[in-house]
C-alpha cells in the first residue's frame, strides 16, 4: 500500500480460489493464510495450489483468503468479488461481462457509501499494476462509471488516478487523472429518472426517482463437474446497464426538495452538465423573480405567471421534446406554482414524462 487512504479494497476474480505458482514464488504467509481461510493446499513437486474445501461457499471463502493475505502483510482491506473468465487452475469460469461489471460496480459503490456522508471531493486511486486480462480496464471503467453516481450522492467532484508500478527499478508512478464535477452520460439511459437528468429536467428527476428501488445483485459460482475441467457457472446473466441507472436514480433520491428556494440550492442541480445547469438555473430564477414582482396567493400556471397565451396547451411533446430541453422540463400549460408560506412549490403535470420517451 503506497498511498493514504479511508479504505483499501482489493478487487479479486472467483480464479484465485483455483490459483497455482512455482514454490519459490509464493510467500509463506499467503499458504498459511489459504489454509487458515478454509482453502485447500496442495504441493506437487515444485508446484503449490490452492483450491476451495469441497462444501464450502467460494465467494466467502474468497474473502477471508483476501482479507487474511492482507492482514499477514500488515494491511486492513475491504474485499470485492467478482466471476471470472477462462481456464485457471483447472477450473473453466464461465462469467459473462455483464456479470462481472455488475458485481463490480455495485460492490465498490457499497465501499463508497462504507465512507459515510458525502461531501468535498472523493478521490479514487486505482492502482493497475497487478490483476489478470480485463481487471485493470474493468476498473478503470467501473470507477468512472461509479463518478455519476457519487456526485448524485452529494461529492462536490471526483477525482480520479491511475497508478502503476515500473519493473526492476521499481518506482510507482501515476500513469494519469482526471477529475469530474458534473454527469456525464456514456449511453442514453433507459430508465425515465435517469432520462430526466439526460434531459436536463430535476424536477421530472424528482418525481419519478422516488420509483426506483436500490439495485442489488450478487452471484454465487457454482462448480460442475464431470469430464474435462470444472465449469464455473453464475446464472442468469444480469444487465449491468440497468443496474447502474437504477443506481443513479436511488443515489440522489435524498433529501428531496419541496419548494422553488430549495430546487435552486439543489446540489443535483449543480451536478447537471453545465448546459443543463444554465438552462434549469435560468428557468428557476426566473420563475422567482415573476413570482416576487406578482406575488400570487394561491395557484397559478406557468403561463399565467408569464401573462401569456398557453402555447403549449396541446398534448405535450407531440412532434418533439424541443421545448421541454430547452425549458428545464417547465413547459408553461403543464406546469403549477403554488403559495407556500413563505415560499411555493412547482408542480409538473404527469403528462409531460411522454417528453423523456423522445
Amino acid at each position: 500500500m503506497c498511498a493514504k487512504a479511508d479504505r483499501y479494497v482489493v478487487y479479486a476474480l472467483d480464479s484465485a480460489l483455483t490459483a497455482a505458482a512455482k514454490r519459490s514464488e509464493v510467500d509463506g504467509r499467503i499458504l498459511e493464510a489459504a489454509r487458515g481461510s478454509g482453502l485447500e493446499v496442495a504441493e506437487e513437486g515444485d508446484r503449490v495450489a490452492v483450491r476451495p474445501a469441497e462444501g464450502r461457499e467460494w465467494r466467502e471463502a474468497l474473502r477471508r483468503y483476501m482479507k487474511a493475505v492482507a492482514e499477514a502483510m500488515g494491511y486492513d482491506v475491504e474485499v470485492v468479488a467478482t466471476g471470472s473468465r477462462g481456464l485457471y487452475g483447472g477450473y473453466l469460469y464461465e462469467a459473462k461481462p455483464d456479470h462481472i461489471l455488475a458485481e463490480l460496480v455495485l460492490g465498490l459503490w457499497r465501499q463508497v457509501e462504507a465512507l459515510g456522508e458525502p461531501g468535498g471531493t472523493l478521490e479514487i486511486m486505482l492502482d493497475v499494476t497487478h490483476g489478470v486480462n480485463f481487471m485493470p480496464t474493468i476498473s478503470l471503467y467501473a470507477a468512472r462509471l461509479l463518478a455519476g453516481a457519487a456526485l448524485l450522492r452529494g461529492y462536490d467532484s471526483v477525482k480520479i488516478s491511475v497508478w502503476n508500478a515500473t519493473p526492476q527499478e521499481w518506482s510507482y508512478e501515476a500513469l494519469f487523472s482526471d477529475s469530474v464535477d458534473h454527469l456525464q452520460f456514456l449511453w442514453k439511459p433507459k430508465i425515465q429518472a435517469v432520462r430526466a437528468l439526460y434531459y436536463g429536467a430535476p424536477l421530472h428527476y424528482a418525481a419519478l426517482c422516488r420509483e426506483v428501488e436500490e439495485p442489488d445483485y450478487r452471484s454465487e459460482p457454482k462448480p460442475v463437474c464431470g469430464e474435462g475441467p470444472c465449469r464455473v457457472t453464475y446464472g442468469e446473466e444480469p444487465d449491468y446497464r440497468s443496474l447502474y441507472e437504477r443506481l443513479l436514480a436511488w443515489a440522489g433520491c435524498r433529501d428531496l426538495p419541496g419548494t422553488l428556494s430549495q430546487y435552486r440550492q439543489w446540489h443535483v442541480v449543480k451536478k447537471l452538465n453545465p448546459t443543463a445547469k444554465l438552462l434549469v438555473q435560468h428557468e428557476l430564477e426566473d420563475i422567482k423573480m415573476r413570482l416576487d414582482r406578482r406575488r400570487p396567493g394561491g395557484c397559478t400556471t406557468l403561463a399565467d405567471l408569464k401573462d401569456i397565451a398557453p402555447s403549449r396547451a396541446d398534448e405535450p411533446c407531440g412532434k418533439d421534446n424541443r421545448d421541454f430541453v430547452a425549458h428545464a422540463g417547465l413547459l408553461d400549460s403543464y406546469t403549477k406554482i403554488c403559495r407556500h408560506g413563505d415560499d411555493y412549490t412547482i408542480q409538473i403535470d404527469e403528462r409531460t414524462y411522454k417528453c423523456l420517451e423522445k
